[in-house]
């Protein structure tokens, strides 16, 4: 991995995070990687790291100068974990996370960042009765009100459905809507 200083030189670093090219010093031991995401969890202007595990956890590797991250540290989440996006949803200037659940039992999940380098408790986003098992998740504005919403595409309970969620800048989300039905999702969306 080569960074850049402020006389415009690279320099060759090893990286400490391996997600399979390259030399790691501190690499994630676990079944495998499903989506991870890059900003400043911990309010020190340097973009860490949050990635979404098979495992059933997500790790935070908080990001050092000069590209490098520190040791991952490890936090259990709920089964089913399938896909994770970013946003600021409560307002507070931190991006916070929202975890996709393939699970019946566990919900689409909020984690509010915490400003110092972790997130608080799952806040669950109730679409409907027992009827969303999320593959996808991702944030954008969509009714231009200049808070974060939701989309969830579903494989669950008979085919494919997506489900949109309107932040209330609060750090949830209401008046959940679903759209569509029949066949499962094609493909992954695209980041809005």
């Amino acid at each position: 991995m080569f960074t850049g200083s402020s006389k415009g030189f690279l320099a060759q670093t090893t990286p400490k995070f391996n997600i399979g090219f390259g030399p790691s010093i501190t690499p994630i031991a676990s079944p495998g990687i499903l989506t991870f995401e890059f900003f400043d969890i911990n309010n020190d202007g340097i973009r860490d790291l949050v990635a979404l595990l098979n495992s059933g956890t997500y790790a935070t590797l908080i990001g050092g100068s000069h590209g490098s991250f520190g040791a991952p540290a490890f936090t259990p989440t709920m089964a089913g974990a399938k896909d994770m996006d970013a946003a600021d949803f409560n307002g507070d200037g931190f991006r916070d996370i929202a975890i996709a659940y393939n699970n019946i039992s566990n919900p689409t999940s909020i984690f509010l960042c915490n400003g110092s380098g972790g997130f608080g408790a799952g806040i669950p986003i109730i679409y409907g009765t027992n009827d969303l098992n999320g593959t996808d998740v991702r944030t954008g504005d969509l009714n231009n009100d200049g808070k974060p919403d939701l989309v969830v595409s579903s494989t669950q309970p008979s085919g494919g459905r997506i489900r949109i969620g309107f932040g209330n800048g609060a750090g949830n989300i209401t008046n959940a809507i679903r759209a569509g039905s029949g066949g499962p999702p094609r493909g992954r969306g695209r980041r809005l």
